[in-house]
């Protein structure tokens, strides 16, 4: 089973494939980001 830590690295890497638009990309890190700080919190 993957850790929290492994899950959001592997949402990243995927976001950064699956879209070339840098801003959206950046925008759905920052959503993961932030999903992934309340989820630890």
């Amino acid at each position: 089973m993957a850790t929290p830590e492994e899950r959001l690295v592997a949402a990243l890497s995927a976001a950064k494939i699956q879209n070339t638009n840098h801003f959206a990309t950046l925008q759905r890190q920052i959503d993961l980001l932030v999903a992934y700080l309340l989820a630890k919190a």
